[in-house]
C-alpha cells in the first residue's frame, strides 16, 4: 500500500519541534533564539515551505531551506542548511522554534530565555564528585566566546626568562583516551578531570569551564601556574571574592535589560563553574562570585535579552518567583514586602454551591485556607514553595509551609474528609476548596456528629472538631452555614382495641403543628447504623426538607422492641405484644406522650405495680384436691389472666395438667359472675377428646361443655356462645374455620399444644388467628427438636415476645444451636421464664402419692368407630338370635368370642381377622402411645407395657423400631428370661413390653415407674398383680399407671362394671372356672350396646 500524503496545514508546536531534534540541538536552538541570532524568517500559509537566516561562527549568516510533509498523519522534514553540518542542525531548530509562537523576535527572545529561567528552577543536583586526582603538567590557555570561558591545552616551553612560549594547541584526541609520556602526573590530573566533562558533541580543542569539576580543575592549574589567559603567558592569578551588583539599563525608549556589574571591575568575563567566578581581563585575576544565586541562574542572567517596557510588570511579577529582590532587582517601580510568617491553618463551616452535574444545590462544606499574615491562600492554590501576591502597587513574596499545608490537607483525609473538585462545584466556589464528609441526607449524621463534637462510636467514624483544633487549626462558621435539624416533641398514640394479645402505637414528632410519622425513620436509621448511645442521636429526615433530631435515650426504650418487630410493610404503627406493655412505663419516664389507649396503659401501670404473684382461693364446685404444686399453677393461670397475659403449662406427663386447667376455667367462671358468660375453647387431639370430656363432667361439673365432633357437628357449631366450655380437634379446627373465626372467645387453650411446633404448617398459622383474651398451651414437650418449635408455641400464647423470625433466628437460635452460647441462652431463659411453667416428676416427687393412676379415655377415629360399630352390630344380632335359640347358659363361648373381637378392635384394627379390618388407618391406642412415650423416655422414665395380646406388643415393637427406642420383651417364647430383665433392671433399655400369662406375677422391676396397661385387664386382681411389678416394696419413686380405654366401647363398659359390679365382671371374665352363668341377657347385651 503506498504512503498517501496530507497537504492539510501544520502547525507549529514546541512538541512538535521537539519530536524532530534531540535535546542538546534543542537547547542550543533555544540559546540562538534568546541571542537573537534568528535574523528573518519567511513561510508559506500551510507551513510547509519555511525559508530562515540564521548568524552563526561566521561572518556571513547560514541559510535555511525546510520543507515539511504530513505522510499518513506523521510530520517528516527535510531541511538543508549552508552551515558544516549541513541539515537538521541547531540553525534549522531555532528557525522553527520562532514559528511556534508568532511573535515579534524580541519578544521570541525574552520568551525563550524565561523558558530556559524555569527549567533551571525546576532541575537540581549537580555532578557526582570523583576522587581528588594528581598534579600534571601541561600549560592551559583560557579564552572567551558567546558560549561562555573555555580551556585549550597546548604543548609549551619555558624560553631563557622562565617564561612558557606560545605553544602548540593539543587536539583533545591526543589526550583524551590516554595521556602522552610527556604529559607530568600533575598536569595529567588535570587533564582527566577536564576530559570527564566532554559531551558527545565537544568542539576540536575547546573545553568550557562549567561545573564542580571545571572548578577543581581551573583551582589546581592556579596553583600550578599554568593557567593563561589567550596570548598572555603571565600565569593568572587568584583575586579575592566580589559580589556582584545587577542593574536595569534603557537601552532605547522602548526597551531595557538587567547588566551583571562587579564592584571595581569594568573588564571581566562570568565562568560558569560551581561555585561560580569571574576572570579579571586587566589584572590577569580569577576570583570566586560571592551570591546566594546559583551558576546556572547567573548565566541566564547573563544572556537575559531586552525587556520591552511594556512588559516590565509581568516580568517583575515573573522574576520575583525566581529571585529574591534583594539578589536581583525588579525593572518595574514596585513597592516590595516579604512575608515571612508562620502557617495558619483556617477551616470554615459554610455551604457550597454544587455543579449542575452533580445535582445543583448547596451542600455543606468545610472550606480549607492557608494564612500568612494577612496574604490568605485557597486550600487549591498552586503548591511552590514561593508565592507572589500582588495588590494594587505592592507585591508580596511569601515563603510558603508547603509540608504544613500537606499535613492540613492530610488530617482531613484521615478524619474520612474527601475534596471536591473544581468540576464538583458551581463557578462561583471552583476558586476555592471544600472538603466534605459526604452529601445530605446521606450523611447528615456524619455532619451533625462533627458539628456537635461527639465522640465517634467506632474507628470508621470521623472525630469531632476537637480533633483539629488539638492540631493548631482555626474552626470556624460562617452565617450560612446551616445543616436545618429541628429538635422536636414527641409523643406516642397508642390503639389496644383488639384483643388478641396485641397493641399498635405510632412515634410522632410534632413539628409547626404538624405530626410527622418516626417509626419507619427511626427502623431505617437502627438498621443502617445499629443501636446507638444513650448520648447518641437519631437524625432522621423531615418531609421539609431538614431534619429531626431525636435523642437515643428519649426513645431508648423502644429500640429493641423496633429492630424485633417492626415490619416495614406496616406503615406507621407497631405491633406490640400485650407482654411488653411495661414499656410504656419507660417511655412516660424519657418524657414522651403517651395519647389514647386507656387500657394498655393502665395494664402498663399495673405490670409497674407487680410484687408477685397473688394466691387465689379454690374455686367453688371443684370437685378434686389440688396439690401443692397444682395450687400453685392455678395462682400462676390466674396471675397471667388478670395481667391480660398467656403462657405454656409444660408439667411432666401426669402431673396434672388437666385438672389444673379445669380448676382455672372454674375460677374464671367464678371471677365473671356478675358478667355475661363467655365461652372458652379447648383444642386438642381427636383420641382424647374423650378424656377432656370425663376429667371436666368428674373435676368440674359446673361447666356447661360442648364437644364439637364427628359428622353431625353443624347444629352443635351454632350453640358455641351457649356454653361455658368448648371441645373440639385440630382437624376439625381447620374445618370449621369459617365459625371459630367469628366468635371472641374468653379463653383458647391448646393440649398437647407441640402439635403446632411447625410455624409454616396450616393448623398452626389458623389457631394464631383465633380471638381470644387469653391463649394457654399445654404442653409436656414444647420443645423437641430445635428452638423454633418453642418459638411456634409462645407465638400463639404470648405473641411477639420472641421477635420476628429472622430476629429470633439471629439473636437466639443460631447463637444458641450452632454455637452453644451459654449466655444467649440464659439470656432466652429469663424472657421465657415468666409465661413458661415447668415441674418435673422429681422436683414435686414429695408431693406425689406411691402410685397416681390416670385413666386416659380415647376417642377412636372414624374408620376405626366405623369397623368397631359394624364388629358390635353384627355380633349384637348373632347373639340375640343365639340367647334365644340356646339360651344365656349355652352361649357362653361364643359372647366371649364377640368379646375378643370388639377388644381387638379397639387395641388394634390389624388384630381382628376381616379383610374390612386391614384397610383401617386410624389407631387411637397406638397414636397415644407414640405421642407419649418419646416424651416420657426423654423425661428419663422406666415403662412397663402390659397387653394381653401377643400380637399387639408385636405391633408396638414394630412403632417403638421407627421410633428408635430400645426395649425388651417377655412373652411366653422368650428363652433368655433373665436377660430381658436385667437390661431393662440396670438402664440400658426403657421399655419393657410384658404379655399378661409371661409377666403378670413373679417379676420384681422396682426401677420401672411408669406403667401402661394398653388394654384393659377384666379381672382387676391381675391388673393389681401387673402394676405391683413396679409399685412394690424396694421402688424409691413415686408410680404412674395409666389405663388406656377406648370411649364408648365394650371396654369403658367393662371399666364401669369394675368400679360397680364387680361381681358381674368376675362371673364373666375369670380366669377361673364357673358354673353356668346365672345372669340375664339383657346383662351381657348391655355391654355391646
Amino acid at each position: 500500500m503506498s504512503a498517501k500524503i496530507f497537504n492539510l496545514p501544520i502547525k507549529m508546536t514546541l512538541a512538535l519541534v521537539a519530536k524532530l531534534f534531540p535535546a542538546n540541538v534543542l537547547q542550543k536552538a533555544q540559546n540562538y533564539v534568546i541571542q537573537g541570532r534568528v535574523l528573518d524568517v519567511t513561510t508559506s500559509s500551510d507551513n510547509h515551505n519555511i525559508e530562515s537566516y540564521v548568524t552563526g561562527s561566521q561572518p556571513e549568516p547560514y541559510r535555511q531551506d525546510i520543507t515539511l510533509v504530513n505522510i499518513n498523519h506523521k510530520i517528516l522534514m527535510n531541511a538543508h542548511c549552508t552551515c558544516p553540518v549541513r541539515s537538521n542542525c541547531k540553525h534549522v531548530a531555532a528557525a522553527l522554534l520562532t514559528l511556534v509562537d508568532k511573535k515579534p523576535v524580541e519578544e521570541q527572545r525574552l520568551t525563550q530565555w524565561l523558558m530556559q529561567l524555569d527549567e533551571q528552577a525546576s532541575s537540581h543536583g549537580s555532578e557526582a564528585d570523583l576522587p581528588e586526582i594528581e598534579k600534571d603538567r601541561v600549560i592551559f590557555v583560557l579564552s572567551s566566546d558567546h558560549q561562555g570561558v573555555f580551556v585549550e591545552l597546548k604543548r609549551s616551553k619555558l624560553n631563557k626568562k622562565g617564561q612558557f612560549n606560545r605553544g602548540s594547541k593539543l587536539a583533545l584526541t591526543e589526550v583524551k583516551y590516554h595521556i602522552p609520556w610527556w604529559i607530568t602526573k600533575e598536569d595529567g590530573h588535570i587533564v582527566s578531570l577536564l576530559m570527564s566533562v566532554l559531551s558527545a558533541n565537544h568542539h576540536a580543542s575547546r573545553i568550557y569551564l562549567e561545573g564542580e569539576i571545571c572548578a577543581l580543575a581551573l583551582n589546581k592549574m592556579l596553583s600550578l601556574e599554568t593557567c593563561f589567559w589567550e596570548d598572555s603567558r603571565f600565569p593568572i592569578t587568584q583575586a579575592e571574592a566580589v559580589a556582584p551588583e545587577f542593574i536595569w539599563l534603557e537601552l532605547d525608549k522602548k526597551h531595557t535589560q538587567m547588566q551583571m556589574q562587579l564592584p571595581k571591575f569594568e573588564n571581566w568575563e562570568f565562568i560558569a563553574t560551581v561555585p561560580p567566578m569571574f576572570m579579571d581581563l586587566d589584572y590577569l585575576r580569577i576570583g570566586l562570585l560571592d551570591t546566594e544565586l546559583t551558576t546556572a541562574k547567573l548565566k541566564l542572567l547573563q544572556q537575559m535579552p531586552p525587556v520591552p517596557l511594556t512588559q516590565v510588570d509581568s516580568i517583575s511579577h515573573k522574576m520575583l518567583q525566581h529571585f529574591s529582590p534583594r539578589s536581583v532587582p525588579v525593572p518595574a517601580d514596585i513597592e516590595f514586602h516579604e512575608v515571612d510568617s508562620p502557617l495558619k491553618v483556617r477551616l470554615t463551616l459554610t455551604m457550597v454551591t454544587l455543579a449542575d452535574a452533580m445535582g445543583g444545590g448547596r451542600q455543606p462544606g468545610l472550606k480549607l485556607e492557608f494564612i500568612y499574615g494577612d496574604i490568605c491562600f485557597s486550600g487549591n492554590a498552586k503548591r511552590e514553595a514561593i508565592s507572589l501576591i500582588k495588590k494594587d502597587k505592592v507585591q508580596y513574596q511569601i515563603k510558603r509551609d508547603l509540608d504544613g499545608e500537606a499535613r492540613a490537607a492530610d488530617a482531613l483525609s484521615m478524619l474520612k474528609f474527601s475534596f471536591f473538585s473544581h468540576l464538583d462545584v458551581a463557578a462561583s466556589d471552583a476558586h476555592h476548596s471544600f472538603a466534605t464528609l459526604g452529601l445530605l441526607p446521606d450523611a447528615i449524621h456524619v455532619w451533625s456528629q462533627f458539628i456537635n463534637e461527639q465522640d465517634a462510636p467506632d474507628i470508621d467514624q470521623p472525630s469531632s472538631q476537637q480533633t483539629l483544633t488539638d492540631l493548631g487549626y482555626e474552626v470556624i462558621e460562617a452565617a450560612d452555614f446551616d445543616l436545618n435539624i429541628v429538635v422536636a416533641d414527641l409523643d406516642i398514640d397508642l390503639n389496644d382495641d383488639e384483643d388478641n394479645g396485641w397493641f399498635s402505637l405510632s412515634l410522632n414528632a410534632d413539628i409547626d403543628g404538624q405530626s410527622v410519622p418516626l417509626l419507619a425513620l427511626v427502623a431505617r436509621w437502627l438498621q443502617q447504623h445499629g443501636e446507638p448511645d444513650d448520648e447518641q442521636f437519631l437524625l432522621l429526615p423531615s418531609p421539609s426538607g431538614g431534619f429531626i433530631q431525636v435523642k437515643a435515650k428519649t426513645i431508648k426504650p423502644l429500640v429493641s422492641i423496633i429492630k424485633e418487630l417492626f415490619d416495614r410493610h406496616s406503615e406507621d404503627k407497631l405491633q406490640v405484644p400485650r407482654s411488653r406493655a411495661h414499656l410504656l412505663n419507660e417511655l412516660t419516664a424519657s418524657e414522651i406522650r403517651l395519647l389514647n389507649g386507656e387500657r394498655i396503659q393502665a395494664l402498663a401501670a399495673k405490670l409497674g405495680e407487680f410484687k408477685g404473684i397473688v394466691p387465689v382461693s379454690l374455686p367453688a364446685g371443684l370437685n378434686a384436691t389440688l396439690r401443692d404444686y397444682q395450687k400453685q399453677g392455678l395462682d400462676w393461670l390466674c396471675f397471667l389472666k388478670e395481667y391480660q397475659l398467656g403462657g405454656i403449662l409444660a408439667d411432666d406427663m401426669g402431673l396434672g395438667k388437666t385438672i389444673q386447667t379445669l380448676a382455672f376455667l372454674l375460677k374464671a367462671k367464678e371471677l365473671r359472675c356478675d358478667m355475661p358468660a363467655k365461652t372458652s375453647l379447648i383444642i386438642c387431639p381427636t383420641s382424647l377428646i374423650g378424656n377432656w370430656l370425663k376429667e371436666a363432667q368428674k373435676f368440674a361439673p359446673s361447666l356447661n361443655v360442648l364437644v364439637i365432633h364427628g359428622n353431625k357437628r353443624k347444629d352443635l357449631l351454632a350453640q358455641i356462645e351457649h356454653h361455658d366450655l368448648v371441645i373440639t380437634t385440630y382437624p376439625l379446627i381447620l374445618r370449621d374455620e369459617a365459625i371459630y373465626s367469628l366468635i371472641h372467645f374468653e379463653h383458647i387453650i391448646l393440649d398437647e399444644a407441640q402439635l403446632i411446633k411447625n410455624a409454616q404448617a396450616k393448623v398452626t398459622q389458623l389457631v394464631k388467628t383465633l380471638r381470644g383474651r387469653f391463649r394457654l398451651c399445654l404442653s409436656g414437650t414444647p420443645l423437641e427438636n430445635h428452638l423454633g418449635e418453642l418459638k411456634s408455641l409462645m407465638d400463639f400464647c404470648v405473641p411477639g415476645l420472641l421477635g420476628q423470625h429472622t430476629h429470633f433466628l439471629k439473636e437466639f437460635r443460631n447463637p444458641i444451636e450452632k454455637q452453644a452460647d451459654k449466655e444467649k441462652l440464659i439470656q432466652l431463659s429469663t424472657r421465657i421464664s415468666p409465661f413458661m411453667l415447668r415441674r418435673t416428676k422429681q422436683e414435686v416427687a414429695a408431693e406425689l402419692p406411691e402410685k397416681t393412676e390416670i385413666i386416659s379415655s380415647l376417642t377412636l377415629e372414624k374408620d376405626q368407630r366405623n369397623l368397631y360399630e359394624s364388629i358390635r352390630l353384627v355380633m349384637e344380632k348373632k347373639l340375640r338370635e343365639l340367647f334365644a335359640k340356646k339360651g344365656v347358659s349355652s352361649s357362653h363361648i361364643e359372647f366371649l368370642d364377640a368379646l375378643l373381637k370388639l377388644r381387638q378392635a379397639c387395641c388394634d384394627p390389624r388384630l381382628v381377622k376381616l379383610e374390612q379390618a386391614q384397610n383401617v388407618k386410624s389407631n387411637a391406642k397406638l397414636t397415644w402411645l407414640t405421642e407419649n412415650l418419646t416424651e416420657m423416655v426423654e423425661e428419663g422414665r422406666k415403662i412397663l407395657i402390659f397387653s394381653q395380646f401377643t400380637g399387639m406388643l408385636s405391633l408396638i415393637e414394630e412403632e417403638l423400631q421407627r421410633l428408635g427406642i430400645d426395649y425388651s420383651l417377655l412373652t411366653g417364647k422368650t428363652r433368655a428370661r433373665q436377660a430381658q430383665i436385667d437390661d431393662f433392671q440396670e438402664g440400658r433399655k426403657p421399655v419393657f413390653l410384658i404379655s399378661l400369662k409371661a409377666g403378670g406375677t413373679g417379676l420384681n422391676l422396682t426401677t420401672a415407674d411408669t406403667v401402661i396397661h394398653f388394654d384393659p385387664w377384666w379381672n382387676p386382681a391381675a391388673e393389681r398383680q401387673a402394676t405391683d411389678r413396679a409399685h412394690r416394696i424396694g421402688q424409691l419413686n413415686p408410680v404412674f399407671v395409666y389405663k388406656l380405654i377406648a370411649q364408648g366401647t365394650v371396654e369403658e363398659k367393662i371399666h364401669e362394671m369394675q368400679q360397680h359390679k364387680q361381681g358381674l365382671a368376675d362371673s364373666i371374665l375369670s380366669d377361673k372356672e364357673q358354673g353356668p352363668w346365672q345372669g340375664s341377657a339383657e346383662d351381657l347385651l348391655a355391654l355391646l350396646s
